[in-house]
């Protein structure tokens, strides 16, 4: 049961790094829980709500074309309606007009809403 839990929430993470890199902010529209935060590699501040967390979406799928991205090393850990999905990132493509190669790491905490994992934290930092 826990396996099929953490399949539930890798699945989730890779739709929704699919939805970013096709451009598809509906698709991400349940991604985040309504009181969700982030902490984003080369932010000064933490993003509050899903409403301004997708505003934050929008604005990098506006303005970015991926061309690949890899989740590596993915390990869930699930603790009743909480989990923890930690891997590192690997993210190329384009970003006004420059190419760029980042990769780092990131931490989600998830929790089970109405039987949907949703995101409910993220830290992302990057290495390069």
């Amino acid at each position: 049961a826990l396996q099929a839990e953490a399949d539930a929430i890798l699945k989730t993470e890779r739709d929704a790094w699919e939805a970013a890199k096709n451009k598809n902010l509906d698709a991400l529209s349940d991604y985040f829980a309504e009181d969700a935060s982030m902490f984003g590699s080369g932010e000064a501040y933490r993003i509050r709500g899903k409403a301004d967390l997708m505003r934050a979406m929008e604005d990098w799928i506006n303005r970015t074309d991926m061309t690949s991205y890899q989740m590596l090393d993915p390990q869930v850990q699930v603790l009743g309606n909480t989990a923890l999905l930690t891997y590192y990132f690997s993210v190329n493509g384009t970003s006004g007009g420059k190419n760029f190669n980042q990769s780092g790491k990131i931490s989600m905490v998830y929790v089970k809403q109405d039987g949907k994992w949703r995101v409910l934290h993220e830290h992302s930092s990057a290495t390069k």
